[in-house]
């Protein structure tokens, strides 16, 4: 099932323009500042299926070779993707971009838990999607049920502009990545008048407010506030699992919250000061707020998605062409520029929100994020969700 991280409601948090209030980090050991964004949290778009005819022609990738249908009729590509924003943003730069090059058609498709379950539900030889993102959790889970295809990279030579570390710390067996967001500081500058910079803060902090729908990230920033570990390695110990749950516990919690319009409301209501919540949600609305501001701490959690073959398609070579393309510089460029999200690719140019924050070596990226693994968290996914219904409850 889709992980609690991002679900969320259908309100709209748009990306209207206007100052933000952040602070710059100067990060140790490198020449540049880090940050992220979540352009899947929130927003309209919904749920249900698209499909528009794309202009006839075909275009050329970043190596200069022909990007388009692999015979001479125009082929539609049944691609699964995160409803609200995310959608609209997929709709108005990939799937455009894409149908425009190549007169093939993109029916994207939005969704949230039930991606998978339909994957499994479908007949083997009928899946309802040719390509399906997935998160770290989708990805995990579907390649233990088999459900996506190997990528045969010879039809996607673009996966060598990828960072090294992020084929390193997921398989690229069944899918790309491609784009994903860090987990940031939030807090209403009416109400703090200093200027937090780490997790640690939160210690320090009155009025905090926690993510409750999953517990991977929250026990991520607990990991991390703790530092006895590097990163968020206290949860891959199990000896100091205790020390992440204890950590949690001393944090001045007064809500647990499920989606980014809870957050908002709930700064409006004072309830909450200071949260935490996906770095390009934040940036949303501190575009259209001018006491709410975004922070990314020196070393953070994050979440990645890849974008998969999905098994049965019986058009896997048009499937892997896609991914070819969402992995071209300028069409990641085009992507974050509209969504402010971070993305996979080197040469990747950023907008002016995020060109100072986001990660421009494999240093940065190595060094700034603790994902999630997963293989681990299977393990002792009982313990933690039951521990971490505790806590909000205590």
């Amino acid at each position: 099932m889709m992980t609690g991280t991002r679900q969320s409601s259908d309100s709209v948090e748009s990306n209207n323009s206007g100052r933000v209030n952040r602070r710059q980090f100067i990060r140790a050991g490198t020449a540049a500042t880090i940050a992220g964004l979540a352009g899947c949290s929130g927003g309209s778009g919904g749920s249900g299926t698209e499909s528009s005819s794309g202009s006839s022609g075909s275009g050329t990738d970043s190596g200069g070779e022909t990007v388009g249908s692999t015979g001479d009729e125009s082929v539609t590509l049944r691609v699964s993707v995160w409803s609200g924003t995310y959608a609209d943003y997929f709709r108005e730069t990939v799937k455009k971009r894409y149908e425009e090059e190549t007169g093939n058609t993109l029916k994207v498709i939005p969704g949230w838990n039930e991606i998978l379950s339909k994957i499994k539900a479908a007949p083997a030889d009928n899946p309802p999607y040719d390509v399906s993102i997935t998160d770290g959790y989708f990805y995990h889970q579907g390649m233990a049920d088999n459900l996506f295809m190997e990528v045969n990279y010879d039809n996607v030579p673009n996966i060598d502009n990828v960072y090294p570390y992020l084929k390193e710390f997921w398989t690229t067996k069944y899918g790309v990545p491609t784009d994903g967001s860090p987990m940031a500081l939030i807090y209403n500058s009416d109400n703090i008048d200093w200027e937090p910079s780490n997790w640690q803060d939160l210690e320090e902090a009155e009025k905090v407010g926690m993510e409750g729908g999953f517990y991977v990230y929250p026990l991520h920033v607990g990991a991390i506030a703790a530092d006895q570990k590097t990163g968020a390695q206290e949860i891959y110990n199990e000896s100091s699992h205790s020390a992440v749950f204890d950590q949690l516990e001393a944090f001045d919690v007064k809500a647990w919250y499920g989606s980014g319009a809870e957050i908002w409301e709930l700064f409006r209501q004072g309830t909450v000061n200071i949260a935490q919540w996906y770095y390009g949600t934040a940036l949303q609305e501190a575009q259209e707020q001018d006491n709410v501001n975004a922070v990314l701490p020196p070393t953070t959690t994050a979440y990645f998605d890849h974008y998969c073959p999905v098994r049965g398609t019986d058009k896997k070579a048009e499937a892997e062409e896609l991914l070819n393309f969402m992995l071209r510089p300028e069409v990641q460029t085009e992507w974050t520029n509209s969504a402010n999200l971070l993305m996979s690719t080197k040469g990747v140019e950023y907008s002016d929100l995020t060109s100072e924050d986001y990660p421009q070596s494999n240093e940065e990226y190595k060094n700034t994020f603790a994902f999630p693994d997963w293989s681990y968290l299977s393990d002792y996914s009982s313990k933690f969700s039951d521990n971490f219904q505790k806590l909000k409850t205590s």
